[in-house]
Order: structure tokens, then sequence, then C-alpha cells
């Protein structure tokens, strides 16, 4: 089906100073792509760059067969970010009717459709709206063209729970309709359910690009247990029989620990024992990315 962004040897430098250091990778139509990384990495940068805010210093980039420069492109693309700006004195339904004049289509339908969707209030003044109101007016307008790709940076910040999962849904409808994503995110829960490939930026450069399966064999979860203070002993004093289960800190009734494996071996482990309370945390993607590629770095010595 060809490839919907395809970046090849891209850099960013502000005078001294590389942002972004030969950047490869390719997303493909059709695709669900994660791009992570800390704050600080070169994200924000290559976004924009793939947009087309801002010019790479060296290298290539296509967007939908096409060079970035290219005008062709623009009506084929959708953009998201979490903290996008508004002409505050217009109403939510001004600002989505300028966007979709934007386009030159009649996007009325859609932008009713998402509205509803979403529970989106389009007649206040956009002043007026929380900042998770303003995501969803961002949301729809991102989506009102029916785009060919939906680029996402950090999209669901402002959202509450409940509007979290019907974004999620809704962009697995999208994807599921033949549209190809590309977004940013730091919560690994987004990105485990969403993408099929991510890519890590760490210092500007990409220091790999998983499948979610490998994603997943590489991520530790945060386990705390609380239980009496004998409980807590005999887990100590027993932990080392579950494999990829590491002993982190404890106090008279409570204990952490680090686990990297099967989750039903985790819990036929503490089912055996009284517990008061056990909390089971996947790690966010920087905590992730500084695990796999510490011990990534410690390997290549």
């Amino acid at each position: 089906m060809g490839a919907a962004i395809s970046l090849d040897k891209v850099s960013k430098v502000y005078g001294s100073k590389s942002v972004v250091d030969t950047v490869s990778f390719t997303v493909q139509t059709g695709e669900i792509f994660g791009f992570c990384g800390p704050n600080g990495a070169g994200k924000t940068t290559t976004i924009r760059m793939i947009l087309g805010g801002i010019r790479p210093t060296n290298g290539s980039i296509e967007i939908l067969g096409h060079p970035q420069t290219s005008s062709k492109i623009h009506q084929d693309i959708g953009f998201l970010s979490g903290d996008m700006s508004f002409d505050e004195d217009l109403t939510g339904k001004q600002y989505l009717s300028f966007v979709a004049a934007m386009y030159k289509k009649d996007c009325s339908a859609q932008i009713s459709k998402l509205a509803k969707l979403l529970r989106a209030d389009l007649n206040l003044k956009i002043r007026n709206y929380s900042r998770g109101n303003r995501q969803k007016i961002g949301l729809i307008a991102a989506l009102i063209h029916q785009p060919k790709l939906l680029i996402l940076d950090e999209p669901t910040s402002g959202f509450d729970p409940l509007v979290q999962e019907t974004f999620l849904d809704l962009v697995q409808s999208y994807n599921k309709n033949g549209g190809t994503v590309f977004m940013s995110s730091h919560i690994l829960s987004e990105v485990q359910r969403l993408c099929d490939r991510v890519a890590f930026i760490r210092d500007g450069t990409i220091a790999g690009i998983q499948t979610i399966s490998e994603l997943e064999e590489s991520s530790v979860k945060q386990v705390h247990v609380r239980a009496k203070t004998n409980e807590i002993k005999h887990i100590i004093n027993n932990h080392h029989r579950v494999d990829g289960l590491r002993l982190l800190n404890h106090s008279g009734v409570s204990a952490a620990f680090a686990y990297n494996g099967d989750i039903k071996s985790l819990l036929q482990f503490f089912g055996v024992y009284a517990l008061k309370d056990i909390t089971v945390k996947e790690q966010d993607l920087e905590e992730i990315f500084v695990h796999y590629y510490q011990n990534k770095e410690s390997r290549d010595v």
C-alpha cells in the first residue's frame, strides 16, 4: 500500500545545536504508528517538520507519496495537538465552519456527528471552554474533512476518562476505515491499545522501533502489596520463586516490587496470601524508555 510518511536522514540544526539528527523511519499506509520519548528528545520538532511548520536542515520527508512541500498533501492531513490555540472570540461552531471552509467541503454532517459523539456544545465561545472541551473542538476540526492521515501530538491531554475512551474508539474506527495515524503519547495504555509499532526518539535520534508485543515484553510493572507483618515477611522470603519479580522496598505492612513476566504467574503467587490490598501499575512510556534503553546501552558496552 506504500508509505504514508517517510523520513530519510532528516536533521534540524539551530545554531550549533542539533535538535533532530539523521532521523529515518517509515509509517505504512493503514498503520497506527506511535512516536515516543522523554521531554526534549525531539518529538515536537519532528512533528513540526512532518507538518511543514519548519523545514529540515538536511534530509527529505515524503507525505502520502509527495514531497512534504507539495500543496497536494494538506487537504489529506488532520492534526490535533495537546495544546491547541484558537481565536477565543469565536464559538465552537464558528471555528469549525472556518476550518471547513479551508477544505472547501461541506463538513456539516461530519461536524454534527462528531459533536454529538463527543457531547461538545458548539454554541459557547471558545474562551468559555474548559481545556478538555477545547480538545474536543480540536479533535472535531482534525476529522471533519475525513483526512487520509491523522497526526496526533499528545492528543488526550485535558480529556476526562470517558472522553478518552470515546477518543480511542474514534481513532480505531478511523483506522478501520483506511486512515493512517501518527501519534505521540506518554500514556502506555493508549499506545498498547492503538499502535501497531512505536518509535523511540532519544537526544534527537531514533533509539529503536518496536512492535507492541516487543514493547510489552520489555515493560516492567510496578507491584505494591499491603498485608499484616507476618504475611509481608513470607512474601519477601518467597518472592524469588517468581521469575521476574524483584523486591524494591518494604516496610512492616507493605512491600513494593518490579515485575517483568506473565501476569498469571504474579496473581497465582500473591493469591495464596491474605492481602489487604494489591496494586499493579504499568510503567509510563518514559519509564519504559529509560529501563529499556539503559539496558540496551549496558549490552552495547
